[in-house]
């Protein structure tokens, strides 16, 4: 996390059901600079995911705040890191049903 931990949240969305499956809701990180680990079990027949940070403040993790990062890792492999994003909304999309030449983009919902 970086400096303001509690700004911090994500969500987990099969993009076949087009479902949230986890979700962190804010204020559940507390400690500046600690690294928190996350595991989920997703059904096998989800093929497409799609990870959605949010930083309430809005402006991610990064810079005058702070560095942090986030990593993602799906049947033990690492997908994808992401350091120092700068938008309140980060999208990575994994699976083996999704179009992995695009996966990561910044948007606003």
């Amino acid at each position: 996390t970086d400096k303001y931990p509690g700004d911090t949240s994500w969500e987990l969305i099969s993009l076949v059901t087009n479902m949230t499956m986890y979700s962190s809701g804010y204020r559940k990180y507390n400690l500046e600079g600690y690294i928190y680990d996350e595991l989920l079990c997703v059904p096998r027949n989800e093929t497409c995911y799609e990870l959605r940070m949010y930083d309430s403040y809005g402006d991610g993790i990064c810079c005058s705040s702070g560095y942090g990062y986030y990593e993602i890792s799906y049947k033990d492999a690492l997908v994808k890191r992401v350091e120092n994003f700068t938008s309140s909304e980060f999208v990575t999309t994994f699976g083996p049903g999704c179009n992995m030449t695009n996966s990561t983009t910044n948007s606003t919902f």
